[in-house]
Order: C-alpha cells, then structure tokens, then sequence
C-alpha cells in the first residue's frame, strides 16, 4: 500500500505545432533529455503543409499524435488535453524546451495539487525570468503559462481554454482559476521560452486583448486605468523603440 501511495504521477507532455517542423524538433529533443520517465508526449499538429507530419508519423518519442484543421491555438490545446491519459498535463509549445534534464522530481507531484508552476525563461535581446507569484498590483496569480502544470481532473472537471480569444485564454484560464490555497509555487526554470511565439507578437489584436484581460481582473477603476496606461506604453515602446 505505501509503495502504491508513493508512485509517481504519470505526466501527459502536450505539443501544438503549425507549420514549424525545426521548433517541434527542438522541443521533442528537450523532452528525450528527461530523467523523469513517467510521461507521454502528445503531439497536436494544425494541419501543417511543411514536413512536420511526416515527422511526427516516423518519431517514436510520440506517444499519440492529431493532425487536423482547427480554430487556433487554445483549440489545439483542447484537444490536446482531451486526448491525454496522465494525472498532470504540461502544455509545452514546439520551439519551447526544458531548461534542463532534471527539472521535474518525483516529490513535485506527490502532494495532489492542482497547479505546479515554475520559472520561465524567456530568450530575446535582454532575457527574461518570469516568476511565478501573487501580485498585489494584479491582485492575482502571475504565472507565465510555459510554467504551468494542471492536474488532469481539473481541466475536466472545470473548464478547459476559451476559444473567445485568440492570445489571452491562458492568461484567463489562470485568472479565473490559479489561487494560493490550490496551487505550489516552485523558483527555479522550468521552460525556456521561444521569444517568436504569437502571445508576444506585436499586433492590434493582441493590443486589444491585453486591454480586454486588464477589464477581467478585480481591481478599481483607478488601478485599471493605470494598468491601461502602462500596457499602452509598453506597445508604443515596442513600436517606436524596436
């Protein structure tokens, strides 16, 4: 019965893919280098029209694989999740790695949590180490979604990624979702961040809905006038100051 209790929880690692057959070639080499061995790796592919799918039919890391049409990212991700059989499930797009081979231990999964998050590392002309923490500015969980490990049952249970938004469901999903009481915060890097994806693309869609997230947090009109500023001045940084 201890040996039972004591097992380790059986990891699903989920990858979405379009059109990006050197990323997804990156992240499945990061995901061979694991000393934990306790997963399966799942590979959701667009409907690329490269060579990914050739690749993913011949790769035997893979443990299950869908190719199909769908309607974006977070849609991907669904099915992703759907598909799954382990206790935990980390969504680990194709450019992203772990930051090294020995980044999960068994103890990490064995106090039945629902959220795990870790560090992230986002690479770019000045890198970046997003934190996982409670923000008294946001007056909630800032966690980079690259860091998050969800229990299984949760994500059934509850609810899985909105399709209503094109850049912002994760950061939704953990809003809505990711509390003290439910949650382990852990300080060192999980993942390393591919700085090209599109959540940090500069586009008006993704400008309107970093606006639209900052309407959703619980905070006064003042604090979300001031939040309003501050990301408006960080797109005309962007623009202006490339």
């Amino acid at each position: 019965m201890e040996n039972a209790l004591n097992k380790t929880p059986k990891i699903s690692i989920v990858t979405v893919v379009l059109n990006d057959l050197e990323g997804l070639k990156k992240t499945i080499e990061s995901v061979k280098s694991l000393n934990f061995t306790n997963y399966e790796y799942i590979v959701i592919d667009g409907g690329s029209d490269d060579q990914s799918l050739d690749f993913i039919k011949n790769e035997p890391t893979i443990s299950k694989w869908l190719t199909e049409k769908d309607n974006g990212i977070y849609d991907a991700m669904n099915k992703g999740i759907k598909m799954s059989s382990g206790d935990y499930i980390h969504l680990l797009n194709a450019g992203d790695i772990y930051y090294s081979s020995n980044v999960f231990e068994d103890s990490y999964f064995l106090d039945g949590k629902d959220f795990l998050a870790w560090a992230v590392l986002k690479r770019g002309k000045r890198d970046i180490v997003w934190s996982p923490h409670k923000s008294r500015i946001y007056n909630s969980m800032r966690i980079a979604h690259p860091g998050l490990i969800v229990k299984r049952s949760y994500y059934i249970n509850n609810e899985l990624y909105s399709l209503d938004y094109s850049l912002i469901s994760d950061s939704i999903f953990i809003l809505k979702n990711v509390k003290e009481n439910n949650s382990n915060l852990y300080q060192n890097i999980l993942v390393e961040m591919d700085g090209s994806g599109v959540s940090t693309s500069l586009s008006w869609r993704n400008i309107c809905e970093r606006h639209t997230l900052i309407n959703l947090y619980d905070l006064n009109y003042f604090m979300k006038f001031l939040l309003h500023i501050r990301t408006s001045i960080y797109f005309l940084q962007k623009i202006f100051w490339k």
